[in-house]
C-alpha cells in the first residue's frame, strides 16, 4: 500500500507522538509499503526529505507558543490539497486531531481515501497547558469531547493506545468503530545486556543503585515531583537519580536540585538516542515517572522491556501496565512523599526488585511491536477494502 502518516509532531521532535509515528513508518517500510509522513517542517518553507526510506512532505511551520521548542504547522490547507493530488495514497493514518490533520482529513473525504486515526491525547493533557483558565477546565473538556468526538466520526476506524483512554470515549456519541492497539516495544531493542562502562563513563555515573526518569521535561509532565520525592528517599540507600529528556523545565529542575545541594546525586543528561537508551535502562534499578496524562506509555514500555520494576502514579492509562505489587507500584498522583516510600521499598528488597523486574517482561511480551503492525495491517486491509 501506499500509506499516508499524518502527524504535527515527528522527528527529531522529542514526544511520544513523534516516536510512535516514526516507528510505525520504519516497521510498515520494513514490510513493503510505501510510506509517506506528513508534518511541521523545521522552518517556514515547505520541502521534502528522506527519513531511512520514509518520504517526509514537511510544510512551513512556525513556533509552538505553548511548547517554544517545537514547530505547528502555519496553513497547510494549499500544501495539503497539492500533495493529494501529487501523491493520491491508498489510506492515511491520523496522529492527531489539528492542524495538518484536520486538512489531510479534509482531502481523504473530497477524494475518498479511507482515513484512520489513532487518539494518543488525553482531556488533561491538553488543559494542562491552560492553567489560568482552571475555573472554565469543566466547560473547555466539554468542547475538547464534542469536537474530537465529531472529528473522530469522520473518520473510518478509530484506535487507542489503551483500553483507559478508549474507555473515555465510550460515553461519548463516538460512531466510529475503534479499538484498542498498543503503542508496542521491540523487545529485541531492549532486552540484551550491554557493557555498561562506556555509559558511566560518559556521564559520570556512580557505582551506585540508578533511579530512572525518562521523558519529555515540561510543565504536563509533572517532573518536579521526580526530584521532590528523590529528595526524600533514604539517603543510607546511597541511590543516583538519572533524568533523560529535554524541554521547557529543565532549568528549573536543574535549579531545584541545586536549591537542594543535590548536584552530585542527579544526573541531566538531556536527549539520549536510542542508540543508548537501552544501556541507561539496563544499568539502572527502578523506572519511575510522575505523568499524569500517558495514554499508554511508550518509556514505561520500554523500561518494561528491560526488566525494571516500574513505579507510576494511579492515573491515565499507566495502571494497565504497573500490577501493584507485581512488577512495581503505583502512588497517588503528585504524592513526593508516597513516591519516595516506593522507591524506598525497591531499593531495599533486591530480590523482589529482581522478581519485580522478571515480572515486567512477562507482562510486555503481548506488546510486542510486531503485534500492533499486523493489528493496524488487517485495519488497513480492512477499511480498504470496504471502499471497493
Amino acid at each position: 500500500m501506499k500509506i499516508l502518516i499524518s502527524t504535527e509532531s515527528y522527528y527529531p521532535t522529542v514526544s511520544g507522538v513523534a516516536v510512535f509515528s516514526r516507528y510505525l513508518a520504519l516497521g510498515l517500510l520494513k514490510r513493503g509499503h510505501e510510506i509517506h509522513v506528513v508534518c511541521p517542517a523545521t522552518k517556514f518553507a515547505d520541502y521534502t526529505e528522506n527519513d531511512d526510506g520514509i518520504v517526509v512532505h514537511r510544510v512551513k511551520a512556525i513556533k509552538n507558543p505553548f511548547r517554544p521548542k517545537l514547530k505547528v504547522s502555519f496553513l497547510p490547507k494549499a500544501a495539503i490539497a497539492k500533495l493529494f493530488i501529487e501523491l493520491k495514497p491508498d489510506i492515511v493514518h491520523l496522529q492527531d486531531p489539528t492542524g495538518i490533520s484536520s486538512q489531510v482529513l479534509k482531502q481523504c473525504k473530497k477524494h475518498h481515501i479511507p482515513a484512520i486515526a489513532t487518539n494518543h491525547f488525553s482531556f488533561d493533557y491538553v488543559l494542562s497547558y491552560l492553567p489560568l483558565l482552571k475555573p472554565f477546565h469543566p466547560l473547555l473538556s466539554k468542547i475538547l469531547e464534542q469536537y474530537l468526538v465529531k472529528f473522530y466520526n469522520q473518520c473510518s476506524y478509530l484506535t487507542f493506545p489503551s483500553e483507559t483512554i478508549r474507555e473515555e470515549f465510550k460515553s461519548q456519541k463516538l460512531r466510529t468503530k475503534s479499538e484498542a492497539v498498543s503503542n508496542g516495544v521491540n523487545l529485541d531493542q531492549f532486552f540484551p545486556s550491554f557493557n555498561f562502562d562506556d555509559i558511566r563513563l560518559k556521564y559520570h555515573l556512580p557505582n551506585n543503585p540508578i533511579v530512572l526518569h525518562v521523558g519529555r521535561l515540561d510543565q504536563d509532565k509533572s517532573a518536579s515531583v521526580i526530584l521532590e520525592a528523590f529528595f526524600k528517599i533514604k539517603p543510607s540507600l546511597s541511590a543516583h537519580l538519572v533524568v533523560v529528556g529535554d524541554g521547557n523545565d529543565l532549568k528549573k529542575l536543574k535549579a531545584l536540585a541545586a536549591e537542594n545541594h543535590a548536584e552530585t546525586h542527579v544526573t541531566f543528561t538531556g536527549f539520549v538516542g536510542h542508540d543508548e537508551l537501552p544501556k541507561i535502562y539496563q544499568l539502572s534499578s527502578v523506572f519511575i515517572t510522575a505523568s499524569t496524562i500517558e495514554t499508554q506509555g511508550i518509556v514505561a514500555l520500554e523500561a518494561m522491556a528491560s526488566g525494571l520494576p516500574i513505579i507510576a502514579p494511579n492515573a491515565g492509562a499507566l495502571p494497565e501496565l504497573v500490577k501493584e505489587g507485581v512488577n512495581g507500584y503505583l502512588f497517588k498522583a503528585d504524592n513526593a512523599q508516597e513516591l519516595a516510600h516506593k522507591i524506598d521499598m525497591v531499593l531495599i528488597d533486591a530480590d523482589n526488585a529482581k522478581k519485580m523486574g522478571e515480572n515486567s517482561l512477562e507482562i510486555v511480551e503481548k506488546h510486542q511491536v510486531d503485534n500492533s503492525y499486523d493489528t493496524f495491517e488487517n485495519i488497513y486491509n480492512l477499511v480498504t477494502q470496504k471502499k471497493k
